[in-house]
C-alpha cells in the first residue's frame, strides 16, 4: 500500500506536541516546588478540565475538530511559556491553559485519528474497524514515544547544566551533601526545608530553564504550523441530532413529495431548475435548524445521559478504580518526581525516571491486553494490585542513602508496569460494562480519571508523602473490593477481546 502521507505528517505533529507539553508537565512540580506552586498549578489544570469537559462536544460541534485542536495546542503553548518563571502570576494561569489543552486536545486527537483510519478504509469498506484499530495503535505508539523523547530532551539539557555547575565548583570531585531525611516519604513541602535543598529541584543556572522552555515552545509552534497545514477542514465532530427531532423540524421527505406534485405539469428543465433552487434553500434552512438544535440540546442531552450512567449502581461499584488510576498517575507525576527523583537524584534525573515509567507503561499495556484477552481481566488486576501494594509499603519504609539511590529508578519502572495494566483494562472495562452507551461511558471514564488527578494534586501541599501513601493504599483496597462485588453481582464479560486485534494474521497496512 502507498504511504498515507497526511497521516504520517499528523503523527509527526503529535510527536512534537507530546514532546513539548508532556516534557514540561513532568517537571512542573519540581521546577515550581516553592510554596507548592507546581502542584497547585496541576490541581487548577484538572479542575479546569473537569469544568469544561462536558462543553467540549458542543465546542467541537461548533468549531470542528481542526479548530478545536488548534485551540488546545495554543493552550499548551501558553502553559509551556507560563513555566518560564516561578510566580503566582505565571504558573497558575499556566495551569488553567493546561486544563483547556487537556480537555480539548486529548478529545480531538483520537477523533482525527479515527477520521484518517476511516478515510484509508474507503477503498476497503469491509475492514473499516481493522484500519481504525491499526491507526489508533500507531497514534498511541507515537504518543508514548513522544513522552520518552520529550523527557530525553529535558534530561540532556539539565544534565549539561549540572555538569557545568560541577565543573565551576572547587568541590567537583566531592559528592554533594544531600539531606535525605527530608526526601521520599518524609517530604512535607515545608518552605524553609525545601529552600535549603533548592539546588535539587531547579537548574543550577537560570538561563538553563529559559533555554529548556524555549526549546519546548519552538517544538509546539512547529506542531501548530504543521497541523494547520496538513489537517483538512472537513473533519466533523459527528454529533447527530435525534432523527425524530430532525424529521419533525426539517421535514425533508414531505417537502420533496410536494415539489414533485406541484411541478408535474411543467417541463423537465423547469422542474429541475426549480427543484435545485428549492433544495438549496432547504439545505440552508436545515443546516441552520440542525445547528440550533445541536447547540441547544446536545449539551443537556449529554449531561443527562452521563449523569444517568454515573449513578448507575454498576458504575458506582467500579468508579473507584478509575479514580485510583488518576490518583496514581498524579502521585507519580506530582509526588515521585519531586520527593524521590528530584530530592534524591536531582531534577536532571527526572527525565530518565519518566522515560522508564513511560516505557514500562507502554510494554505492559500490550501485555495486559493480550493477557486479558485470554485469561480475563481479574488476573492482571491482581498482579497490578500486588505491585502497587508492594511499592507503597517499600516507599514508606525505605531508608535511602548514597549507595541505594538507584532504587528510585526501579520504583518508577514498577509504577509504569502497574499503570500499563490499570489504564488499559479500566478503560476497556468501561466500554464493556456499558456496551450500549460506550461513547458516553468512555467520556465519563475520562472525567472520573481527571477527578482522580484533581484529588491528588489538591491534597499535595496538605499532607506529607507518607500520608498520601497510606491514602493510596486505602483507596486501592476499597476500589478492588467494590470491583469484586460488581463481578459477583453483575457477572460482566470476563475478557477484553474487543480491545485488541481479533485476527493476528491480518497484514498491518503501511502508513
Amino acid at each position: 500500500m502507498a504511504i498515507d502521507v497526511p497521516f504520517v505528517l499528523f503523527l509527526s505533529g503529535v510527536l512534537l506536541c507530546g514532546c513539548s507539553s508532556l516534557g514540561v508537565y513532568s517537571l512542573v512540580s519540581s521546577l515550581n516546588v516553592d510554596e507548592g506552586l507546581g502542584t497547585w498549578s496541576l490541581a487548577l489544570a484538572y479542575g479546569t478540565s473537569l469544568l469544561i469537559a462536558n462543553l467540549t462536544p458542543v465546542i467541537g460541534c461548533y468549531f470542528g475538530c481542526k479548530k478545536l485542536l488548534t485551540i488546545a495546542e495554543i493552550s499548551w503553548l501558553l502553559f509551556i511559556l507560563g513555566n518560564m518563571y516561578t510566580s503566582y502570576y505565571t504558573v497558575l494561569p499556566a495551569g488553567f491553559f493546561l486544563g483547556c489543552g487537556e480537555a480539548f486536545g486529548w478529545t480531538a486527537l483520537p477523533i482525527i485519528t479515527t477520521y484518517f483510519g476511516k478515510r484509508r478504509a474507503s477503498a476497503d469498506p469491509a475492514n473499516v474497524e481493522k484500519h481504525v484499530r491499526y491507526y489508533t495503535g500507531y497514534y498511541f505508539g507515537v504518543l508514548q514515544g513522544s513522552i520518552v523523547v520529550g523527557n530525553a530532551i529535558n534530561f540532556a539539557i539539565l544534565h549539561i547544566d549540572r555538569s557545568l555547575a560541577d565543573a565551576n565548583t572547587s568541590h567537583n570531585t566531592t559528592k554533594r551533601n544531600i539531606d535525605y531525611s527530608v526526601c521520599g516519604a518524609n517530604d512535607c513541602q515545608i518552605g524553609n526545608i525545601t529552600g535549603a535543598n533548592m539546588e535539587q529541584y531547579t537548574p543550577a543556572f537560570p538561563i538553563t530553564r529559559y533555554a529548556l522552555i524555549a526549546v519546548y515552545a519552538v517544538l509546539m509552534i512547529c506542531c501548530i504550523i504543521l497541523h494547520s497545514i496538513v489537517l483538512p477542514n472537513d473533519i466533523n465532530w459527528n454529533l447527530t441530532v435525534p432523527k425524530s427531532s430532525a424529521n419533525q423540524e426539517i421535514g425533508t421527505a414531505p417537502l420533496e413529495i410536494d415539489l414533485v406534485d406541484r411541478d408535474s405539469k411543467g417541463t423537465a428543465a423547469e422542474t429541475n431548475n426549480r427543484k435545485i433552487v428549492e433544495e438549496k434553500s432547504l439545505i440552508k434552512d436545515s443546516s441552520e435548524k440542525e445547528e440550533t438544535v445541536s447547540l441547544k440540546n446536545v449539551f443537556m442531552t449529554t449531561i443527562k445521559a452521563t449523569i444517568k450512567i454515573a449513578f448507575n449502581p454498576k458504575h458506582l461499584l467500579v468508579v473507584l478504580l478509575a479514580i485510583y488510576n488518576g490518583m496514581t498517575i498524579g502521585f507519580v507525576v506530582g509526588e515521585l518526581t519531586r520527593a524521590y527523583a528530584s530530592c534524591i537524584l536531582s531534577v536532571g534525573k527526572v527525565g530518565v525516571c519518566i522515560m522508564l515509567f513511560s516505557t514500562a507503561d507502554c510494554v505492559f499495556s500490550l501485555i495486559a491486553g493480550k493477557m486479558a484477552g485470554k485469561l480475563g481481566r481479574n488476573l492482571p488486576y491482581f498482579i497490578a494490585f500486588v505491585i502497587d501494594i508492594g511499592l507503597y509499603v517499600f516507599s514508606i519504609h525505605w531508608e535511602f542513602n548514597a549507595g541505594n539511590e538507584w532504587l528510585v529508578y526501579i520504583i518508577f519502572l514498577m509504577f509504569g508496569c502497574s499503570d500499563g495494566i490499570w489504564q488499559t483494562l479500566v478503560t476497556a472495562m468501561y466500554g464493556e460494562y456499558f456496551v450500549e452507551e460506550q461513547q458516553l461511558a468512555l467520556n465519563l471514564w475520562n472525567v472520573v480519571l481527571n477527578f482522580g488527578f484533581l484529588i491528588q494534586y489538591a491534597m499535595s501541599t496538605a499532607f506529607c508523602v507518607y500520608t498520601k501513601l497510606y491514602i493510596q493504599i486505602t483507596v486501592l483496597c476499597v476500589a478492588v473490593g467494590t470491583y469484586a462485588i460488581s463481578q459477583f453481582i453483575y457477572y460482566p464479560p470476563e475478557t477484553c477481546r474487543d480491545s485488541e486485534v481479533t485476527n493476528d494474521h491480518d497484514e498491518i497496512p503501511k502508513l
